[in-house]
């Protein structure tokens, strides 16, 4: 699971975007199924014409795509019960969640027991959640979901506080440029700087993504 937090201007929806373009290349052919959660509804609005991801923009639409991934979730867990294994052999599903502040302030007894549910248990089930959020405060992120990130890039941060709230330890105040991070894999930690993509480029990636699709 991985956490992308920064300040407005900070390089939040540029990182998500390289993310997104290097989860749906699969060079090992193990491409994805992308579940695109867009509250503002054009952030990921080009990534939602790949023909392997569900979009959503609605919170109630949101809500019942979450639904629908549990549910999916669930399901292959009683598999991997009937089968005597601990780790599914399914389709990877990517569940990206854009702003995840939208969600948190105005839903937060709807979502957060569902984003619980899903980075608790989703790992072993080949799912993962992908979500960014210009409000890194306690609020938007509480310590229920924050320990269930593996993987948090903070980018530029208005204070300390919010560095340490998103990647445990202060650092990210100090970054100037939009783009440039500080990335946390379990307690590991290094620099990180994401180059900038265009929407053409992202355009050419996604035609390039559904005619390998249909080609499968």
């Amino acid at each position: 699971h991985l956490l992308i937090a920064g300040a407005t201007g900070s390089g939040k929806s540029n990182s998500l975007h390289i993310i997104l373009q290097a989860a749906s290349a699969a060079p090992d052919g193990d491409v994805p199924i992308f579940y695109l959660c867009d509250p503002k509804r054009v952030e990921l609005a080009l990534w939602r014409k790949m023909a392997i991801c569900r979009g959503a923009c609605d919170w109630i639409e949101i809500r019942d795509l979450l639904d629908t991934v549990i549910a999916t979730m669930d399901e292959r867990y009683r598999q991997m019960e009937a089968e005597g294994i601990t780790q599914s052999k399914d389709t990877r599903i990517i569940v990206v969640i854009d702003e995840l502040a939208d969600l948190m302030s105005e839903h937060r007894a709807v979502f957060l027991p569902r984003l619980q549910k899903l980075l608790r248990l989703g790992r072993a089930a080949r799912i993962s959640v992908f979500a960014a959020t210009q409000d890194p405060s306690r609020r938007t992120i509480p310590a229920e979901l924050t320990q269930n990130f593996t993987d948090r890039v903070a980018l530029r941060c208005v204070s300390p506080i919010e560095s340490r709230q998103i990647i445990g330890r202060t650092g990210a105040e100090k970054i100037d440029r939009p783009g440039e991070g500080i990335w946390r894999h379990n307690a590991e930690f290094q620099s990180i700087a994401f180059p900038l993509i265009s929407p053409m480029e992202i355009r050419y990636h996604v035609g390039i993504v559904n005619q390998l699709c249909g080609m499968c």
